[in-house]
């Protein structure tokens, strides 16, 4: 679990927090974010990645600050995680 809570964290240090505004925008940190993943899922779920994790904790970031969206991707990858540990799935 810890390293589920951590990578969360990491990816929105170094994604929303080294490279979202003013630097490089919404747009570019979340096709990155999102290529970050594609080892990991196909086409369909890389368009959820780049939706959901990328420009959903984009605008958390642009409007409130790097720690919200950190706490709320961590948050975010515990609750599916422990969903699949009871073999719940989406």
């Amino acid at each position: 679990m810890a390293s589920v809570a951590a990578g969360g964290f990491g990816e929105e240090v170094s994604i929303r927090g080294l490279l979202q505004p003013p630097r490089f925008g919404i747009l570019l940190p979340a096709l990155l974010f999102a290529s970050l993943h594609a080892f990991q899922y196909s086409w369909d779920g890389l368009i959820s990645v780049f939706l959901a994790g990328g420009i959903v904790f984009a605008y958390i970031r642009q409007y409130t600050n790097t720690t919200t969206s950190a706490i709320t991707h961590t948050v975010y990858d515990l609750v599916l995680f422990s969903m699949m540990l009871v073999g719940i799935s989406i």
